[in-house]
């Protein structure tokens, strides 16, 4: 009976390196005061706003003008990664076919970067060759629900809506930083939209919670041994 409390309290103490960041946003206040940090050229009242569970950005008429939130350091660079969200974008000014982030969300992983964008008619991202575009047969005008994942290990990720597979691709290189951004990212095109929900979590791989377990169990096995000796 020891040796199983032993064995458990061991695995308890690795918990929490077998489960990764998780990280949802409630709409009913600004995403500032949940622990987000604001970046951009124009004040943050100036482009947000909420009510009844919802977050109103609009960049319209901000010229080159960008705002985000962003929450720093929560991704690790191992595990891979899901995002989900649910928006709409409603107005969009400046837009070009390859360049839909001013109503985005962006995951840096250290020297890898996994971009989407919604467009006032399109999905794109930014990818190892450039700017792609994802999809046209979505109307984002209306609200639906993204999923967007990633694996770490091989670059890639997919995308999907309201759960159906919309398209998958290669994330950019060269990101410095281990940073979850959501927003107008861009100073090119200004938009106008509502977000929802969202939420990111990373989960590490089975291998990686075996190695784990197996660490977990090392160290059981050396706090029975010590407890032998002693007896």
């Amino acid at each position: 009976m020891k040796t199983t409390y032993t064995i458990i309290a061991a695995l308890a103490l690795l918990a929490p390196t077998l489960h990764a960041a998780s990280v949802t946003v409630d709409f009913n206040s600004l995403p500032t005061a949940q622990g987000w940090s604001y970046n951009g050229n124009v004040p943050q009242a100036n482009i947000f706003s909420v009510g009844g569970g919802v977050l109103t950005q609009n960049s319209i008429g901000a010229g080159t003008g960008f705002g985000y939130f962003q929450m720093l350091g929560i991704t690790d660079n191992t595990s891979p990664f899901s995002l989900s969200f649910r928006g709409r974008v409603l107005q969009e000014q400046f837009g070009t076919t390859l360049n839909a982030y001013g109503f985005g969300v962006q995951l840096n992983f250290a020297s890898q970067a996994f971009i989407i964008g919604l467009g006032a008619n399109r999905i794109v991202s930014s990818t190892t060759s450039g700017n792609t575009v994802v999809s046209t047969s979505i109307d984002t005008s209306q609200f639906h629900n993204y999923l967007f994942t990633g694996n770490l290990a091989t670059h890639a990720w997919a995308l999907s809506v309201d759960g159906a597979p919309v398209g998958t691709g290669q994330a950019s290189i060269g990101m410095t930083d281990n940073t979850l951004y959501f927003g107008d990212l861009t100073t090119g095109p200004n938009t106008r939209g509502d977000w929802t929900q969202l939420s990111f979590t990373q989960v590490p791989e089975p291998s990686t919670l075996a190695f784990a377990a197996i660490g977990a169990l090392a160290l059981a096995g050396r706090a029975i041994l010590k407890r032998l000796r002693r007896c």
